[in-house]
């Protein structure tokens, strides 16, 4: 959708900026990784909700540090190797939420 297709933009202003500007990128993960179940469990107490949504605010912040880091080690070029990261990310949803219910 529209926050996800604007997430790259936030995260060019977030990192051209200090202050406030990661609160963008955040807000914007939120919005594309919205889906109304959560929010209505997590207002129940569910704690798979709670960490679904923790995840989806504090990816971003974890993202721009990392940006913002002298690292020392080489990351492959996204190709195809990424292909495998999709499926895998919901493979690890899946785990946590079995973990939690």
């Amino acid at each position: 959708g529209a926050a996800g297709a604007l997430l790259p933009a936030a995260f060019v202003y977030a990192l051209q900026r200090s202050g406030p500007a990661w609160v963008w990128p955040v807000l914007l993960c939120l919005l594309a990784n919205y889906w109304p179940p959560f929010y209505i469990d997590a207002a129940r107490g569910d704690p798979f909700a709670w960490a679904v949504i923790l995840i989806c605010a504090l990816a971003p912040l974890g993202g721009l540090w990392l940006l913002r880091q002298p690292l020392q080690l080489w990351v492959p070029p996204v190709r195809r190797w990424a292909y495998l990261f999709y499926p895998g990310h919901f493979l690890l949803l899946v785990v946590v939420r079995e973990w939690f219910t």
